[in-house]
């Protein structure tokens, strides 16, 4: 089952909450699929590997199914850091109107408690 990201709407020249959605796989190995549903065309998604110590994640945002999709968006996290993804939406939605966004541990490794994921979905107005 996929993780459901809400999307943050930013406002021009004003302060806005940022509260990032935790991973929920609990079992070492285990991918997660995060499901994004942008209403803008530019939108930023930010994935944070928390944890310093168990290894880097590596991540692929599904080619969309429209006109404009293209290739995957893959990619490795070091561990201890974030990765900041500014995509035009129209290139990776699919047909239901989402994003798919796979997040793989390191080996042995657990996103919710070994690496601490998070991810934040920003849309730029």
């Amino acid at each position: 089952m996929a993780t459901a990201i809400t999307n943050i709407q930013t406002v021009l020249d004003v302060g806005t909450v940022s509260t990032p959605t935790a991973a929920t796989a609990d079992t070492a190995n285990l991918a997660e699929v995060f499901t994004l549903t942008p209403t803008k065309s530019k939108y930023i998604v930010q994935v944070d590997n928390v944890s310093g110590s168990n290894g880097s994640v590596t991540f692929s945002l599904a080619a969309g199914t429209h006109w404009a999709a293209g290739s995957p968006l893959t990619g490795t996290i070091v561990q201890g850091t974030s990765q900041v993804l500014e995509v035009d939406s129209a290139k990776y939605v699919g047909a239901s109107g989402a994003m798919s966004l796979t997040v793989t541990p390191a080996s042995g490794k657990k996103l919710l408690t070994d690496h601490a994921l998070t991810i934040q979905a920003i849309q730029l107005v």
